[in-house]
């Protein structure tokens, strides 16, 4: 699968939209990926990339929600992201941050995710993943993090 993501070619999509239909998360994983790697030529996925947005895995959410993002579907987009920013899992929140960060996102719902995970935390320490993306992203919109209620130990 991860093979097969990492070299996707248009005539892949089949492929790819069938491992993103695994019971595996790590193979629905690399499904996403592929589709994200192809790009607009992922488009017709568009419904398969939609219903992954609920995907019981963080990781999957995180990667369908940029690919949906890069084919202009930003609402579905965030709402994955906003979804995974409100999980218990720092890696998986740092990795929807990170995909928010690289695509430039800057919606006031997607700050007021990350503002409410920054202030739950209370104070962004650099030992934890997600802070530091959060962090990164606070600089991106140039929000004061203590403004926001939020205390820094960096």
């Amino acid at each position: 699968a991860a093979e097969l993501a990492s070299s996707a070619a248009p005539d892949d999509l089949d492929r790819l939209i069938v491992l993103m239909q695994s019971d595996e998360r790590a193979i629905r994983y690399w499904g996403a990926t592929g589709l994200l790697i192809l790009g607009e030529h992922g488009a017709p996925a568009r419904d398969a990339l939609e219903a992954a947005t609920r995907d019981a895995s963080p990781s999957v959410q995180v990667v369908v929600s940029e690919a949906l993002y890069r084919l202009g579907e930003k609402d579905a987009a965030r709402r994955g992201w906003i979804d995974v920013i409100g999980s218990g899992s720092e890696i998986a929140r740092a990795l929807a941050l990170n995909a928010i960060e690289s695509v430039g996102e800057d919606s006031e719902a997607v700050q007021e995710a990350v503002i409410g995970m920054a202030r739950e935390a209370g104070t962004l320490t650099r030992q934890h993943y997600d802070h530091r993306s959060a962090r990164l992203l606070f600089e991106m919109w140039d929000l004061d993090i203590q403004t926001q209620g939020v205390a820094v130990e960096w």
